[in-house]
This record gives structure tokens, sequence and C-alpha cells, in this order.
């Protein structure tokens, strides 16, 4: 009898094995930026004009019992402008010389979810998140005759709020989709031609990142 009870209960040490969270991890990723909404469109006072890009990002998690988790993330984003749809708000013809930059979007944010461990090494997570939205405006210049038009880039900083859900496989591969939303304010500058003008606008700024990268 002692032997059988032995044989099929587990061990006082593998019982509490099985209970601890999974280990915190560290990832760096990269992929996709999809922007939505006002800041992906091409009408209206807010369309922000932007296009899919590129971005990149790390993220810390921290797993804690009873599956809650929280994480720090920093990812950055780079969007650029649609330049048919700029050359027509702008009133540029075709023929005329422009150069247009991109938008760019930094967020430091702090997440609380959850998570499911269907086993050590597979790690499932969802989680909402607050934080800080540093955006950059592109850059518009042309150029018409000996005339040079500028119109500045601007820096600002707003708050940003997301939600973000991911897997991590094997405890090394790192999959993530977040969505993230912002509003900064950007103060722009107009100059050429002995004509001079600024003008501040709001541009909500939605969107996508489909992020792969490597756990440490």
């Amino acid at each position: 009898m002692e032997k059988i009870v032995k044989d099929t209960l587990p061990s006082p040490s593998a019982v509490e094995t099985s209970a601890l969270p999974p280990k915190s991890h560290f990832c760096v990723l990269g992929g996709i930026a999809v922007p939505t909404g006002d800041f992906a469109s091409t009408i209206g006072d807010k369309a922000g004009l932007a296009k899919t890009g590129f971005g990149f990002g790390a993220h810390y998690d921290s797993f804690l019992r009873n599956s809650i988790m929280w994480s720090l993330s920093l990812s950055a984003a780079f969007n650029p402008m649609d330049e048919t749809a700029a050359r027509q708000a702008l009133g540029i013809p075709s023929s005329v010389s422009a150069d247009i930059s991109f938008w760019s979007t930094i967020t430091t944010m702090v997440g609380f979810g959850f998570y499911v461990a269907w086993a050590p090494d597979l790690i499932f997570q969802v989680q909402g998140q607050i934080g800080v939205l540093s955006g950059t405006s592109p850059e518009m210049k042309y150029t018409s005759g000996s005339t040079t038009v500028t119109l500045s880039s601007a820096s600002s900083t707003a708050f940003a709020f997301g939600f973000q859900a991911g897997t991590t496989i094997g405890g090394r591969v790192s999959l993530m989709a977040k969505f993230l939303s912002g509003q900064p304010k950007y103060k722009v500058e107009s100059s050429g031609g002995g004509y001079f003008a600024s003008g501040e606008f709001e541009q909500p700024t939605d969107m996508l990142q489909f992020f792969a990268g490597i756990a440490f």
C-alpha cells in the first residue's frame, strides 16, 4: 500500500514547481506598423495621410501567480506619408519637385493583464496599456522655380493607451499584435518666398503593430 501511494502521488516539490509562474523575460521585436482611423485617412481635417511602415520595440514581461502579469514596453514606428494625397491637400502640382518625410511615433507603456501557460515554454498573454506617445510630424518641402517652401517638422507628446496580445513559443520566439492610440498636438511653421505662417493641429494617431522577435 505504501509503495502504491508513493508511486501515484506527486512529490511536494513537484507540486510546488508546477504552481510557479513562468520566468520573466525580455523581448526584442520588429515588424510592420499599420495606421488606422484618421491617421490613415486621406479625407477630412484630421486626415494623417499615413501609409503602412515599419517599426521595432522591446518589452519586459513579469509573470505573477494567479495568471496575472505586468510589463514595460518601448516601441518606435515610422510611417511614410501618402505623397499623392499630400500634393492634393497642399495644391502642389505633380510637375513641382517635392520632398516629404515620414511620421515617427515612439511609445513608452506600462501594461497589466493576464496570461495562460499551456506549457513552461508556451505562453499566451493579453493586456491593457497606458503611457506616453512621442510623435514627430513629417517635414514637407517643395520647390517652384527659384522659390523653396518648407513646412517644418514638429514634435509633441501625449497620453497614450493600447491593447496587446502575444505569445512566446519555446521560450525564445515572441509574436505580438498591438493597438495603440494617442492625440498629440503639433505646432508647425511654413516659410518660403518671403512668406511665413504658423499653426497648430491635433493629429489622432491610431495604429496596429505586428511584431516578431526573440525572447531572452
